[in-house]
């Protein structure tokens, strides 16, 4: 079975051996410093600008795990939360909160079983440290 990332590439066979990491994120800079940082450590990266596209790749594939912007366009990221905890591919699939908020609490983000909440800014080892111990 063959994927095709963002800019429509294939991404091949390999991505079923590699975890994968769904990246929700609208920050072009942010998408990429997450991904060539997940990707240099060896995992398959996808990365959605938009909850509704992040939401439409969800539907195709199941993640190892979804890093979420909370700030995302058109949806809050409570709503894109409880959207992705009620599609069957993402019910169970560990999520790591990524926010410059300081209004979004653990407390907060308790009744949706949030694995990690980061806060911006998000350096390289803080992220590979938080997915690493994931897959412990």
């Amino acid at each position: 079975m063959h994927y095709t990332d963002e800019r429509n590439k294939t991404v091949g066979i390999a991505m079923q051996t590699k975890k994968t990491v769904l990246i929700i994120e609208d920050d072009p800079s942010q998408q990429e410093i997450y991904s060539l940082t997940l990707q240099r450590d060896g995992y398959n990266t996808i990365v959605r600008g938009d909850a509704h596209s992040g939401l439409r790749w969800l539907e195709q594939i199941l993640p190892d795990v979804i890093m979420l912007d909370v700030m995302l366009p058109e949806i809050s990221g409570i709503e894109m939360l409880e959207l992705i905890r009620k599609n069957p591919n993402g019910k169970d699939v560990p999520i790591i909160i990524a926010t410059a908020s300081s209004d979004v609490s653990e407390v907060m983000l308790a009744p949706f079983n949030v694995y990690r909440l980061l806060r911006k800014p998000i350096l390289p080892r803080m992220l590979l440290e938080a997915i690493n111990e994931l897959f412990r």
